[in-house]
């Protein structure tokens, strides 16, 4: 493109328009997509580390394969037992909880 004459460059970059701020985000399953993928590869990763260290313990001899097994059932009652405890205290004690002091949610 050639520059008409007296016209500055700068006055081209004024002319350009900026898009709003909710054309730039994301939408909110998107972001709610690569929440869930990023849990998944997390789940994935460090349950195949839990995976292999059982393994390995079995191949280096220093358990037997039913040492390795109870201690995955063990791991997993107690695992579900401090989930089930976590809801419960959820529902419990954090559900009405006020944002901050003399907010308008606690009612003071």
């Amino acid at each position: 493109m050639a520059e008409q004459k007296g016209e500055k460059p700068t006055e081209k970059i004024k002319s350009v328009a900026i898009q709003a701020a909710h054309a730039e985000t994301e939408p909110a399953p998107v972001r709610h997509y690569r929440a869930v993928l990023f849990q998944l590869v997390l789940l994935v990763i460090f349950g195949s580390l839990v995976l292999t260290i059982g393994a390995s313990r079995i191949y280096l001899g220093e358990h037997w394969a039913s040492d390795v097994v109870g201690a995955y059932l063990l791991g997993s009652l107690v695992l579900i037992g401090v989930i089930q405890f976590y809801h419960w205290g959820k529902t419990r004690f954090f559900i009405h909880q006020p944002v901050a002091a003399g907010s308008k949610q606690d009612g003071t």
